[in-house]
């Protein structure tokens, strides 16, 4: 049995990969503002919650000495809604101050194995097939924030040896994703008959599954001393234009919706 810590439980991610955690036998901890939502799931009630803000160091410090986690999956990340992103103040102190609090307390704990999950809004604005080696050049604060996270990741694993392993997650899709993700979005819009508008037929991502996602954390998770500093695109290989995209929901769901090009 593994002692573990998760931050972002309820998350599009989170939600899948705390039962697969505890199917694992492990012993399960949830860094959470929101505890009656975490025990509100169907595995709440398997699972420790500690309601405390992962920025604040004393708490995290504290946590860490109690708990002695052996892996931490750090989900947790301001909202990215379609569209739109957070305040440059909240996705700096969840997505840059929280992470650094995460990853500086390690040290009290430094055998730990820590999984770091990035966004691939770190790369945007490079038009060539995305790698793990190219140069990011985000094009969003928010994609800055993230970078910021990954960057915290590698130097800790290059200058003090600690497992950290970074999981650039693509665009995740399945059950439990919040209502603002692009396909959430597109599939409401076209059950309820509605204009479904977009920006452009060509634009592309790579969509992934969630439960492949939770299967290459996982791993990366086991295996983080081995791999320590090092970045795993996670994402299915395939580009999906969003034109290809809304054309196969509206087949999908047999909707009369019509795509409007902004």
């Amino acid at each position: 049995m593994t002692r573990v810590l998760v931050t972002g439980a309820t998350g599009s991610i989170g939600q899948h990969l705390i039962p697969a955690l505890i199917a694992r036998g492990d012993e399960v901890h949830v860094i959470s503002r929101s505890p009656d939502k975490v025990r509100g799931f169907s595995w709440g009630k398997d699972i420790a919650v500690h309601e405390i803000d992962f920025w604040d160091n004393d708490a995290v410090r504290k946590l860490y000495t109690e708990i002695k986690p052996e892996e931490i999956y750090h989900l947790a990340a301001s909202l990215r809604q379609w569209g739109n992103t957070a305040g440059i103040e909240v996705l700096t102190r969840v997505n840059v101050l929280g992470t650094a609090t995460l990853l500086e307390a390690l040290e009290v704990i430094p055998e730990a194995r820590f999984v770091y999950a990035g966004s691939f809004a770190e790369l945007r604005g490079n038009a060539k097939p995305i790698s793990e080696e190219q140069i990011p050049q985000p094009e969003e604060f928010y994609g800055i924030t993230k970078h910021a996270g990954t960057l915290g990741a590698l130097q800790l694993a290059r200058n003090k040896k600690y497992n950290t392993v970074v999981a650039r997650c693509f665009t995740a899709y399945g059950p439990g994703m919040q209502k603002e993700r692009l396909i959430a979005q597109i599939v409401s819009k076209s059950l309820h008959g509605e204009d479904i508008t977009l920006t452009d037929p060509e634009v592309s991502r790579d969509f992934i599954y969630v439960t492949d996602i939770v299967e290459c954390v996982l791993e990366l998770g086991k295996r983080a001393e081995e791999l320590r500093g090092e970045i795993f695109n996670v994402a299915s290989g395939k580009r999906t234009t969003l034109g290809k995209l809304s054309q196969l929901i509206l087949k999908l769901t047999q909707s009369k919706s019509k795509i409007v090009w902004q």
